[in-house]
């Protein structure tokens, strides 16, 4: 038959076809032909098969390997780029990636994600490829890529501080890191521009703005290179405007000079910035508001030996900026000046908000801390009732009594006639609701007593609930302890023993000593309001309430027995004892004062028809005969007892007059307002006439606030070369009409036309 070839591909088809058309040709036989035909489709089966006959068949062929990316770091990832041919076959691929020359485990895709393999910088990476066509397979392996070097990756950079002041030193803060886990350098670059003076630039790690001269108004700016060794990137972090830094005044004393009858403020105040400093003084005397000249004239401010000289101070730059008032030592007048008159005095702390005062209370450990209850708010001062801030108080409309813990100050319970109790543990800056309920109406409680030892155990009771209740954890439970006494009044605890409690009802005076869980009484009858001695706790007070005959009682055995001290003054609507002085306040606005146990009495009254009642009286923790006053028209007021002297006058010191500028017809009137408590609203009231009469009047309406505040207004109409009167007051809403403060008067002249 002859010889044939078969090759793979196309090559063994023809061959085939060659083959078969040699068998075709005539002169084969028949038993020639039937064999070729046998053959040739045993050949077509190998030839299909890829298979071959006479020449082993050739595996596929790899037109193209190659990695990409070619540049990579231990992050990146990596993919495979084949090229490979078998003609009419179908050729699939098999991956295995190289390691430096090790086989990666479960790396036999077509890309390979380095960081989940962990591959590391300096790593040889290879993919090592196996083409297959049918049963024919050929394999190649890649050339090597080096993971390389990755850059550093800068999260954040921020000058530190944020906002600085002139007096600062400048530092960064940068998150940066590298994955590969290289060393990182920085070098930093500052740049300023100042408005009036030179700009500049430093590397330096941090700087000093005042070695730099950088001063307020200055902008500075920061660039910093993060390097690993073998490539760096620069941050750039946003740039500051050096802030005004106010003065520093840590400390400042009255300096008292007996010679001159003057007081002066001793103080070294700083300022960074190096700006000229002006002093603000608030003076004093035993409390009461004193002015604000540089040098206070004793004699002029009827100051008296005895007397306590202090000073708000605090300094001002020519920016505008201020240090904080500081409290100046101070200084007692030992000569120089007249001994004081014989006289009891008032002051009238800052205005409220013109409703009755229910409850005032110092801090036993800090005593420049008072905290006040009325109906419309809660206050609290931080400078023994000299200013006041108002407080986001829980009672609308309705507050009646306070009480704290001496162990924990900070923690101040509320109580609201008409919608619960009230819990704050920051001083009133925040409350927390803790209702006694019963079913789901919400009972009115009327009064108010801590455990001075445990926060968090309270005693309260009701005007109308008929209990007395108790909690344990500090309101969130509260637990009726089983008695029945009708409309309470007061709750007190001892503060020597917490499980003697005393309560005064409608319907007399309860005492238990087991902590609420048994009482004995009701002793006497009537509405009942007792107080504990606290310097002296065997000793318990009582009034009967708006009592028309003498109404205090003593007791010396803890409760169970009582005297009724009938020397004592009628009408009585509050009570506090301290250290065997017993202070009463009646329905008519005396506030009354006994040193020998009821036997005899010392009178005064405020002098001013708006005060009403008074709601509450509280001892001064450092001072035993100053006592604070609340009353129902809505004053709150400090007296000052000086035992068997009469009564003095009544201080309050709301205007000051600072200047009176004129023209021919015109006057600008400027005035300080002393703080008053934020929220309430007050006018300066402005009389003003020819020498011989005040017949005119304007008004200037003023806001609460916690510091000193201005006022001015302008009179027209004046005439030309004429001598004028002048005097300011202080005027605030009560129910039964207005309180006027204390007055500056001026007396000024207009220019000729």
């Amino acid at each position: 038959m002859g010889e044939v070839t078969f090759q793979n591909g196309a090559h063994d088809e023809t061959g085939l076809s060659r083959f078969l058309a040699v068998c075709r040709r005539r002169r084969f036989t028949m038993a020639h032909r039937t064999a070729c035909g046998v053959v040739g489709v045993l050949l077509v089966g190998v030839v299909a098969s890829g298979g071959a006959l006479g020449a082993a068949a050739a595996p596929p062929r790899f037109v193209s390997l190659g990695l990409t990316p070619t540049t990579v770091i231990r992050t990146s990832t990596v993919t495979a780029k084949v090229t490979a041919k078998d003609p009419g076959h179908r050729v699939t691929v098999r991956y295995r990636w190289l390691r430096n020359g090790e086989v990666v485990a479960r790396a036999t895709q077509k890309s390979i994600d380095l960081a989940r393999h962990a591959f590391r910088k300096g790593d040889r990476l290879r993919v090592r490829v196996t083409a297959v066509a049918g049963s024919r397979s050929t394999t190649k392996t890649s050339r090597a890529i080096v993971v390389g070097d990755a850059a550093p990756k800068v999260t954040s950079l921020a000058i530190d501080p944020a906002a600085p002041t002139s007096g600062d030193i400048l530092s960064a803060t940068l998150r940066a890191s590298d994955i590969d886990g290289d060393h990182l350098s920085q070098q930093r670059t500052w740049s300023w521009a100042c408005p009036e003076s030179p700009s500049g630039s430093v590397v330096a790690s941090t700087i000093a703005l005042s070695d730099l001269g950088i001063d307020h108004g200055c902008s500075v700016s920061l660039s910093d290179r993060i390097s690993d060794g073998e490539r760096a990137v620069v941050a750039k972090a946003p740039a500051v405007v050096i802030a005004n830094q106010a003065p520093i005044l840590d400390h400042a004393s009255v300096a008292y000079d007996p010679t001159t009858a003057t007081a002066t403020i001793d103080a070294a105040p700083a300022d960074a910035d190096g700006d000229p400093l002006q002093t603000t003084v608030h003076w004093t005397i035993d409390g009461f508001d004193a002015g604000g000249s540089a040098t206070l004239d004793l004699a002029g401010a009827d100051a008296h030996l005895g007397d306590v000289v202090g000073a708000l101070v605090r300094v001002t730059d020519s920016q505008g900026a201020s240090s904080g008032w500081v409290s100046a030592t101070p200084a007692t007048i030992s000569a120089g000046v007249s001994a004081p008159p014989p006289m009891n005095d008032w002051q009238l702390y800052a205005e409220l908000d013109g409703s009755a005062v229910y409850g005032v209370l110092p801090v036993q450990s800090d005593p420049s801390h008072v905290y006040v209850i009325d109906e419309l708010g809660f206050g609290v001062s931080t400078d023994a009732g000299a200013t006041w801030n108002s407080a986001a108080g829980p009672c609308h409309a309705d507050g009646v009594a306070l009480a704290y813990a001496p162990s924990a100050p900070l923690s101040i319970y509320v109580a609201c006639a008409n919608s619960g109790a009230y819990r704050s543990d920051d001083s009133g800056a925040t409350w927390h609701s803790v209702p006694i309920t019963t079913g789901s109406y919400v009972e009115s409680i009327k009064a108010l007593a801590v455990d001075p030892t445990n926060p968090d155990v309270v005693y309260a009771v009701c005007g109308t609930c008929g209990s007395i209740w108790r909690t344990t954890d500090a309101g969130e439970n509260w637990q009726a302890l089983g008695t029945d006494p009708q409309w309470g009044e007061s709750v007190a605890i001892d503060p020597n023993d917490p499980s003697h409690v005393v309560v005064g009802s409608a319907d007399g005076i309860l005492v238990s000593n087991d902590g609420g869980a048994t009482w004995a009484g009701p002793y006497e009858s009537g509405p009942m309001r007792v107080a504990f001695d606290p310097d002296d706790t065997a000793q318990l007070w009582a009034i009967l309430y708006q009592a028309s005959s003498p109404s205090l009682l003593h007791s010396t055995d803890g409760g169970a027995t009582w005297t009724t001290i009938t020397s004592s003054p009628a009408q009585l609507t509050a009570l506090a004892v301290a250290d065997g002085v017993v202070y009463v306040g009646d329905k008519t606005g005396n506030v009354s004062q006994s040193t020998d146990g009821g036997a005899t009495w010392s009178t005064n009254r405020l002098g001013y028809s708006g005060g009403g009642q008074v709601n509450s009286l509280a001892v001064d923790p450092t001072n035993g005969n100053h006592i604070y006053v609340g009353f129902d028209g809505g004053l709150l007021a400090g007296l000052q007892f000086r035992p068997g002297l009469p009564q003095g006058t009544w201080r309050y010191n709301t205007v000051r007059l600072d200047s009176v500028t004129t023209t021919s017809t015109t006057a600008t009137l400027d005035v300080t307002v002393a703080p008053l408590l934020p929220g309430s609203i007050g006018w300066v009231e402005w009389h003003w006439g020819s020498i011989t009469t005040d017949d005119n009047h304007t008004y200037t309406i003023v806001s609460g606030s916690a510091a000193e505040q201005a006022a001015s207004t302008t009179l027209t109409g004046l005439t030309p070369d004429t001598t004028y009167h002048l005097y300011a007051s202080g005027l605030f809403p009560a129910p039964d009409g207005q309180f006027i403060s204390d007055t500056p008067e001026v007396t000024f002249t207009t220019p000729p036309a």
